[in-house]
Formats: C-alpha cells, sequence, structure tokens
C-alpha cells in the first residue's frame, strides 16, 4: 500500500524553505533516530532518500505528497541539484519536460548542448529532441551559430523547462 500524505503528516514534520523532511516520531525501536533529526541520507546518485517501513523513497516525492497531497508521474528540480528539495525548486512534470531541463551530457565534445560536429561536410550540426523527434537545425561553419541557433530553439520549444548547460 502507498505511503499517504496523512502517513507523513503523522511520521514528519516538513521546511518548504529548507526542503528538509524531520522526524516527529522515532521510527522504531532498533532505530539510531532521533525526534527532530533529519530523515534520510544521500544516494549515490545525489537525491536524498528516506526509508519508512522497509521501503526506500526519493524524499523529493515525500515532499511533493507532503503539501500537495497527490503524487504527479515524475518531479523536476529546478536548478538541477537533486538534493535541493525546496518546494520552491520542485515541480511537476512528465518525462520529456524533466529531460529537457537536464544538464548537458559529459560525452558533448561540443561543449555546446545541441550542437556536434559533422565531420564527413566539415561543420556543426545543431538539432533539439522535442517529445522523441530529432529536429534538425542546420549545419554551421560557426560554432557560436549552431549554438545561438540551438539555444533559441531550447528557448521556443521547452518554455520554462529550458536548459543551456
Amino acid at each position: 500500500m502507498p505511503i499517504s500524505q496523512q502517513d507523513l503528516h503523522n511520521l514528519f514534520n516538513f521546511d518548504p524553505k529548507t526542503g528538509l523532511l524531520t522526524w516527529k516520531v522515532s521510527p522504531g525501536i532498533q532505530s539510531h533516530v532521533c525526534i527532530g533529526d533529519i530523515a534520510g541520507s544521500m544516494s549515490g546518485d545525489g537525491y536524498w532518500q528516506i526509508k519508512i517501513k522497509g521501503r526506500v523513497y526519493k524524499a523529493h516525492r515525500l515532499a511533493w505528497l507532503f503539501v500537495h497531497g497527490v503524487m504527479p508521474p515524475m518531479i523536476d528540480h529546478i536548478n538541477g541539484i537533486r538534493s535541493d528539495n525546496r518546494m520552491g525548486n520542485l515541480r511537476a512534470c512528465d518525462l520529456f519536460s524533466n529531460m529537457w531541463n537536464m544538464k548537458r551530457s559529459v560525452r558533448n565534445k561540443s561543449g555546446v548542448k545541441g550542437v556536434s560536429w559533422n565531420s564527413q561536410i566539415s561543420k556543426w550540426k545543431a538539432q533539439i529532441t522535442i517529445r522523441k523527434k530529432c529536429i534538425h537545425l542546420g549545419y554551421y561553419e560557426d560554432l557560436e551559430l549552431a549554438s545561438l541557433v540551438a539555444s533559441e530553439a531550447r528557448e521556443k520549444l521547452h518554455n520554462n523547462f529550458t536548459r543551456h548547460d
């Protein structure tokens, strides 16, 4: 049975300005946790996580449920910092919007999101992806121009989920 907003209100206090959930009650006899302690720990992938009755939850999802009473399909960290669960940094989204707000891939060699080098024609290729569809924005001799074109397309098509870095 999934956790409810009422369960969260019984177990935790939540500060929307800091994004921290703190224990209202001791979670168990075997626990080293005290009332008032910050709940959870950092996971290997940078998210704050909390174990409740044997199940591990991402803290940003619990924070959203605590405040809004519902659990959307996805929750985006606006600033891209996975451990920053302040309510002002969280927003409901779908998979595609969440992906638009991702940082540039570490495999990106141009240093510019949406721009890659085409060695066959010796030009920079600009492109953007919208809902699994790759949109070709053209080939450019100048990296700055290709970057500008990709940036403008993101601004227009990704709306408030635009991320350029």
